[in-house]
Order: C-alpha cells, then structure tokens, then sequence
C-alpha cells in the first residue's frame, strides 16, 4: 500500500500571482501534486510548468494531450513545442461569479533523471453560480528538457489573478 510524504505545500490568497513547490529530488520514484480552491476568471486557462533548480522552464518543451469533458461534449485538447502545459482552458461563467474552484492532481514520472518528464493530470472544477461540476482536462504531457526538474509551477494564461490556491507536493512510497 501506498503512503504519500509531505514535501512541500504553497498556499496563495485571493488576487495573487503564480504559485510554485519544489523538493523534488531521486528520493522518490513518482511524485504527486493536489491542489484545491484554484479559481480563475471567465475565458482563462490555468497553466504549468516544470521547474528547474526552482526556476519555470518555458521553453518550447512541453507536448501534452488529452480530453476536456463540458456541457457541450467531449473536445481533444493537444500541442506539441508549447511553452507550458494546461490545467483548465477558458472556465468560468459570463457573469460576476467566475470562481471555479477546483481540485486536481498531477502524478509526476522521472523528474529527477537527467530524461524527460511525464505528467499525467485529472480533476473537477464547479462554478460559485451553479451545481454543475466541470472536469478540467484530463492530460498527459511529456517535457522534453532532458534535465532534472525539481518542481511545478501553476500559471495564469493572462494578467488575470488566480483566485486562491493550496498546492501541495508529495513523494509516494
């Protein structure tokens, strides 16, 4: 069975910028990221990158894919030389109740081999104006910096605020 380690956890508030947490090393063979209470405004997307000695890398690395369940169907979502990867694309509801607060999980593969990384991401965000809950995307990207990475960074898509967010990082044993 399973047990997860407490590495390392950042907690923004309201009207806030990125959030960053790092501490991967080769302690562990997968690593996780949870997060909850991600808000983002009405056509934005929340984004990430991997970090390297705690630094984003943006470069034209990231290739990921997936889908994206919503009230209108199922849409594939895919890029490939991209400068980070999607959590959410364009959430939100056309009014002043934009909050979407989430939950997600990213499973983190060979971070800390000098390879590439794998990430695979799920989870669920609901509306402040409704009942409905809408999955973000379901997703797997690989990075193709054949270098160690140390953490994961969570973006905004624009100037926009994240909302709030509690962000912890884990090893699995």
């Amino acid at each position: 069975m399973s047990s997860l380690v407490m590495i390392d956890r950042a907690v923004i508030g309201a009207n806030s910028m990125d959030a960053i947490v790092t501490g991967i090393d080769g302690t562990y063979d997968h690593y996780v990221v949870f997060a909850k209470n991600l808000g983002g405004g009405y056509n934005k997307a929340i984004n990430y990158r991997v970090t390297k000695s705690g630094t984003p890398l943006s470069d034209s690395d990231y290739e990921y894919a997936g889908r994206v369940l919503y009230n209108g169907g199922i849409r594939a979502e895919t890029n490939t030389g991209n400068s980070y990867g999607r959590l959410t694309n364009n959430w939100g509801a056309n009014n002043d109740n934009n909050y979407a607060a989430a939950y997600f999980e990213m499973h983190l593969y060979n971070f800390a081999a000098s390879d590439y990384d794998y990430i695979l991401t799920y989870g669920n965000a609901g509306l402040s104006n409704d009942s409905y809950g809408y999955p973000l995307i379901n997703q797997t990207c690989v990075v193709k910096d054949a270098t160690a990475s140390d953490g994961i960074q969570i973006l905004r898509s624009s100037s926009e605020d994240v909302s709030f967010v509690d962000l912890g990082l884990y090893g699995v044993t």
